[in-house]
């Protein structure tokens, strides 16, 4: 995280707009940076997620982490086209090691729910 964090502050003097800078982000940096704030920012940030309805319906912490970082690895699969099913009942392919079924029951709710078209409210 601190590697990612030096690279940011290296970055971010090449955008003219911090918002820029945070939309050229990927999804697994800004869940490091997420992961890296105080624990009080995390719970405001959940709570205006929250309020747009894009806390994947999650109350705490932990567990929206874990949801994104499941985002991640479901949005690497599909952005690489890769195998969403692979994905979901292997841990690792390499090694043909299988996910647990509670593991499984995660990802393929988490695909489910992304496959459903959603509106967001205008910011």
């Amino acid at each position: 995280m601190n590697n990612h964090i030096k690279q940011l502050e290296k970055s971010i003097s090449g955008y003219a707009d911090i918002y820029c800078f945070f939309d050229r982000m990927s999804l697994g940096v800004s869940l490091t940076i997420f992961s890296g704030l105080d624990q009080g920012l995390q719970k405001q940030l959940l709570k205006d997620f929250k309020s747009l309805g894009m806390n994947f319906g999650v109350k705490n912490i932990n567990d929206f982490i874990d949801k994104v970082f499941t985002l991640v690895a479901i949005r690497n699969c599909v952005m690489h086209c890769n195998s969403l099913e692979i994905l979901v009942r292997y841990y690792n392919p390499a090694t043909h090691k299988l996910r647990k079924n509670r593991n499984k029951k995660k990802y393929a709710k988490m695909i489910n729910e992304l496959s459903i078209e959603k509106q967001y409210a205008q910011i």
